[in-house]
């Protein structure tokens, strides 16, 4: 039993220390990569598209609604109204894609150096 122990014990060491270097190895460069805003181009283009629609929709819902209360009476308040409450959705919507802008670099640094610890 103890030859046995005694023959598994190095290859099981130099397993792990094999495994920890070459996880330092790859933590440092994947570390720098995934900190970089310029790993994500394409995704915060993407973004970046989407938060220009957003802000486009809002707008368009804020002037309809504006143009519709302009009319005499009360007819079109309600949907005047319902417009405004669709604006204020896009505006959320807005502040979540620029958080998740921000967000896809933050969340890949953290998930790296995770792995790295």
């Amino acid at each position: 039993m103890k030859k046995i122990l005694t023959k598994i014990q190095p290859v099981t060491v130099g397993l792990i220390v094999g495994s920890l270097l070459l996880a330092l190895l790859s933590f440092i460069p994947l570390a720098n990569k995934c900190s970089n805003p310029e790993s994500y181009a394409d995704t915060i283009a993407s973004l970046d598209a989407k938060q220009n629609t957003v802000l486009e929709l809002s707008a368009i819902a804020v002037a309809t609604s504006t143009t519709i209360s302009l009319a005499p009476g009360d007819a079109g308040s309600p949907l005047a109204n319902k417009l405004m409450d669709l604006s204020t959705i896009f505006l959320g919507v807005l502040s979540i894609i620029i958080f998740e802008k921000y967000l896809v670099t933050i969340f890949a640094l953290m998930f790296i150096s995770e792995i790295g610890q």
